[in-house]
């Protein structure tokens, strides 16, 4: 991603679930993009709006998840009631 096209940054810890993600707003192709950090794996979503940018994320993590259960793997460092 183009540096040069971000409007803003926003590094989110959210401690009730234990997710820390980075949003950035790119502004050349008018979305938002996030990442999940501190996980052994990458995790990224995006999305129009805000409300599409979170319902993207809930499903990006949902799939994370599905796909470590798939495997046995337990995730690391992301506490969520859905945890496998």
């Amino acid at each position: 991603m183009d540096t040069n096209n971000l409007l803003w940054v926003s590094h989110e810890h959210h401690e009730s679930q234990g997710i820390h993600r980075k949003i950035e707003f790119d502004e050349r192709d008018n979305i938002f993009v996030g990442r999940v950090l501190g996980l052994h794996t990458m995790i990224s979503f995006h999305g129009e709006t805000v409300a599409e940018l979170r319902s993207e994320l809930e499903t990006a993590i949902e799939e994370f998840l599905r796909d470590c259960k798939e495997q046995g793997v337990r995730p690391r460092n992301l506490r969520l009631a859905s945890s496998c």
